[in-house]
């Protein structure tokens, strides 16, 4: 029983995934709860032969939670009782350019809402209103639309949409949002750009637009949203100084997650900061957790909290990203080489589903581009303090790493002008990317060559015909 023993919680992904595929284009329940079914059932008969020798506790395990997530999914995915009206005090989570106007995301009254307002009515996050104003149902994507703001927004934790009468700016901020104005404001008046977007990036989440026109180019824009990368980055550094004894984890666990709220918590970094606590967790009580199982158990975990995640651009392409990397054998020094090209192939029918194209470039700037940014963005860090601070001579040390960015450009740039070309959203890389993936994870957890050959061809032309 290759995946009860290596990796359960990949059969309940796999299921809910499927489940919530479902739901997403309309099928009435019995389908969803049918899928969540025999989607185990086929993965579990995958890797033995046939019923015998089935662990029937654990299988029935992961058929209960299967069709639990199936059940969950048909509650938490139906519309939210919204009040008609709404009138009190509300926090300013973000804000932010949407079109000709601005999206204010506010919380308050047990509500996360999001109103539309003229660019001239700009608050700062963490700023606290004093509203009144009709409440909304989110609009969904209309046929032919392919973004779909609904979605978007119940990711996001936002409930309904307000349409606000009264907007009066009261004194005082407050929170996370606010703190993270803080450090953005920072940046952007004291440093030069190329550190300040990027660092803008790393720390808070934030975005410079050039910077990331640029790194799309490049092919290289995940260095740009905070992920597994820079999770792994922090957590690495905080255990380093914290140290292996049971007060530097608990540290680590504070410092890790305390990080990702003042990123903003997206998806990818949630995900990434779930599979350092596992680790964490798994370090103090002696035990090593298989990778693509802890993998899928965060994905579990958020999918739990917030179904629409699994709509989210930012949860797929990390998931993917990560799976593949945990899903590949050992080839000596060949795993690394070749880490990256796989990675991108598995990666690219997401990216280009939603962004169009896909640089060609990324293929092999990203060999460079992530050993590179995990000595760069520390060593960036360490050269904006005295700036930040106001220290004699910081002007120097953000000239420093102003300089080393720089570089990167120039390189990145002639890469890009060497190896010309992108990638569409084709049937053609979707099949392939997938092929890799399901084939990747299913000698990952020990089913033989011609079985997973066989399961990953099969399991291809099904979601292929599904498109």
């Amino acid at each position: 029983m290759t995946f009860l023993v290596k990796a359960p919680a990949l059969v309940v992904l796999a299921a809910w995934s499927l489940a919530l595929t479902f739901l997403g284009r309309g099928l009435p329940p019995g389908a969803v709860v049918a899928a969540a079914l025999l989607a185990p059932v086929g993965l579990l008969l995958l890797g033995s032969d046939g019923f015998e020798g089935w662990a029937f506790r654990p299988a029935l395990l992961v058929l209960l939670l299967s069709l639990g997530g199936a059940v969950l999914f048909l509650h938490r995915l139906a519309e939210p009782s919204l009040p008609p009206r709404y009138e009190g005090e509300v926090t300013v989570l973000s804000e932010r350019p949407w079109g000709k106007r601005r999206l204010v995301v506010v919380e308050g009254g047990g509500l996360r809402l999001a109103a539309f307002v003229p660019p001239r009515q700009v608050v700062g996050a963490g700023s606290h209103l004093d509203v009144e104003g009709e409440v909304l149902p989110l609009r969904k994507a209309r046929e032919g639309e392919s973004f779909d703001f609904s979605r978007w927004a119940r990711a996001r934790g936002i409930e309904g949409e307000l349409r606000p009468g009264r907007w009066r700016l009261l004194d005082g901020k407050s929170g996370w949002a606010w703190r993270r104005a803080r450090i953005e404001a920072a940046l952007l008046l004291k440093l030069p750009p190329l550190m300040r977007g990027h660092l803008l990036a790393a720390w808070t989440g934030g975005r410079d637009p050039d910077l990331a026109r640029a790194h799309r180019r490049w092919g290289t824009s995940h260095l740009l949203a905070v992920s597994g990368f820079h999770v792994g980055l922090v957590a690495s550094a905080i255990l380093l100084f914290a140290g292996p004894s049971t007060v530097g984890l608990v540290v680590a666990s504070a410092l890790v997650w305390a990080y990702v709220f003042l990123a903003g918590a997206p998806a990818s970094a949630v995900r990434a900061a779930l599979m350092v606590q596992l680790y964490l967790q798994g370090r103090q009580m002696g035990r090593r957790g298989g990778g693509v199982n802890a993998v899928a158990l965060a994905g579990l975990i958020l999918l739990a909290w917030r179904p629409w995640w699994f709509w989210d651009v930012g949860w797929r392409l990390s998931m993917t990203a990560v799976l593949t990397l945990t899903a590949l054998p050992d080839w000596g020094k060949g795993t690394a080489f070749l880490a990256g090209p796989l990675v991108w192939l598995t990666t690219a029918p997401v990216a280009a589903e939603v962004f169009g194209v896909v640089p060609l470039a990324g293929i092999v700037l990203n060999l460079v581009a992530l050993p590179l940014f995990a000595f760069l963005l520390p060593l960036a860090s360490l050269a904006a303090l005295p700036v930040l601070a106001g220290w004699r001579g910081g002007a120097a040390a953000a000239r420093f790493g102003e300089d080393l960015f720089a570089l990167w450009a120039r390189a990145a740039d002639g890469a890009a002008n060497l190896l010309v070309g992108e990638v569409t959203f084709s049937a053609l890389i979707y099949a392939a990317g997938t092929f890799v993936l399901f084939l990747l994870l299913a000698r990952k957890v020990g089913v033989g060559p011609p079985r997973s050959l066989a399961a990953a061809l099969a399991l291809t032309l099904f979601c292929a015909t599904s498109l």
